[in-house]
């Protein structure tokens, strides 16, 4: 899951993988998300994905570079000079959901559910789909 820094009053972002190593080939990308978010300067937790004509995503699509990527951002753990690492997860979903706009065209708010996340694992299992992220709600 990549990281988008959107460093205060740039034109682009910086992708990041969980493991340090930026992502250079979704320059179109990095260019809409700064436009989208309601910060000029952020760090975000979320998911690249390329989806379907049914709005499901495929690896396959985002592999080869064949689909509009999008950032679909679940997580806010800087802005605006703020570290909000230490806040509680639904303070900092609260935050970004002010953050994201509601129909963005690439940047996209990935909504939370509270309970069943053992069912919502299995519907994503049944889907062939990518996964869930797991966090206890009030965690740093």
């Amino acid at each position: 899951m990549p990281f988008a820094h959107l460093p205060a009053s740039a034109t682009t972002c910086e992708l990041v993988s969980r493991n340090g190593n930026s992502f250079k080939s979704f320059d179109g990308s990095r260019m809409e998300f700064p436009r989208e978010l309601g910060a000029s300067d952020a760090v975000l937790d979320g998911e690249i994905v390329c989806l379907d004509e049914t709005g499901k995503s495929q690896f396959n699509e985002l592999l080869f570079r064949r689909g509009e990527p999008r950032f679909f951002a679940f997580d806010v753990l800087w802005c605006e000079g703020a570290d909000l690492r230490f806040d509680g997860l639904l303070e900092r979903n609260r935050k970004l959901r002010a953050l994201v706009p509601p129909r963005g065209e690439r940047l996209l708010y990935c909504d939370h559910i509270e309970r069943q996340g053992e069912e919502l694992f299995r519907l994503a299992c049944e889907n062939d789909l990518e996964g869930t992220v797991a966090k206890p709600k009030n965690s740093p």
